[in-house]
């Protein structure tokens, strides 16, 4: 048997639920879909430092990883209660992280309202 490494043995799951993202591409002026999938919220045993990450569902790519401590505030996606929208740094591309605005959409306004209260419990910015 082959023991996989996947970056999160020393970590928490502090939360976790089903979304849609998006990226919003600022060259063409739109919001463009970044992956469907479990997001989780990820607390370091020992540092207790905590990251968004968002693996794509099938084939378990990392497609978004966002550091709390980096995160600008939250806040409800205009008109969507379902959906919230941030900017933060992501770092799921190699390591060159890039100034993202991420959009999620989440499968209820109840999983909205829940990741939210989770997301500003474990650092996030108000």
């Amino acid at each position: 048997k082959v023991e996989v490494k996947t970056g999160e043995e020393d970590e928490e799951v502090m939360f976790k639920t089903k979304v849609k993202a998006f990226r919003f591409d600022e060259g063409e002026n739109e919001w463009k879909e970044r992956a469907v999938g479990e997001l989780c919220l990820l607390r370091h045993k020992e540092t207790k430092k905590t990251r968004l990450m968002l693996r794509q569902d099938l084939i378990l790519k990392i497609r978004v990883v966002v550091n709390l401590s980096e995160c600008g505030p939250m806040r409800e996606h205009a008109g969507n209660e379902k959906a919230m929208v941030f900017t933060g740094m992501d770092y799921s591309d190699d390591e060159d992280a890039t100034r993202e605005t991420i959009c999620f959409r989440f499968t209820s306004k109840d999983a909205c309202k829940d990741f939210r209260e989770k997301f500003v419990e474990f650092g996030g910015p108000q």
